[in-house]
């Protein structure tokens, strides 16, 4: 990753690297991705209601979640569609009564398997919010810990990467 926009990658290789990334995490450590909308918040930060993140809850367990309903604002809700997708994807459903489950869409994976929950945050990135090249993917310079995403106009699109 780096702090400025390169050269379009393969999904593939991508992954890759998150996963690459989740596995050097420390025990409790996270990082996300957002979409960067441009917008800020009262307390200065990106205003992002769409998100994903990796969470190292142990030495051998990630979890990856979904930013859910919960957190989205209204305009910008899953519908009944896209949560048939994430469901189809293998994302477990947020469930507020499980102290187990978590608020958000989630999936829990061994680090062995860590490209499996990396696969599922590409796709969901990819084919439900179209960030279309890699190279609209860029690390935060406010907080190291967090990746953005910059949608790009279609007829700057030469290469969908997919």
């Amino acid at each position: 990753m780096t702090t400025g926009r390169s050269a379009a990658i393969p999904w593939a290789s991508f992954a890759a690297s998150l996963a690459d990334m989740a596995r050097r995490l420390p025990a409790d450590g996270s990082f996300i991705l957002h979409c960067d909308e441009g917008e800020r918040d009262d307390f200065d930060l990106p205003r992002t209601p769409k998100y994903v993140q990796v969470c190292r809850w142990d030495a051998a367990m990630l979890r990856c979640e979904v930013v859910s309903n919960t957190y989205l604002p209204e305009g910008h809700h899953w519908t009944a569609s896209e949560e048939h997708l994430l469901v189809a994807m293998g994302w477990l459903r947020p469930d507020p009564d499980d102290r187990t489950a978590s608020p958000n869409w989630y999936l829990d994976v061994e680090m062995v398997w860590a490209e499996a929950g990396v696969d599922r945050i590409v796709r969901v990135l990819r084919d439900l919010w179209g960030a279309r090249v890699m190279s609209d993917v860029v690390l935060d310079a406010e907080d190291l810990r967090r990746f953005r995403w910059i949608d790009t106009p279609e007829d700057l699109d030469d290469d969908p990467g997919r």
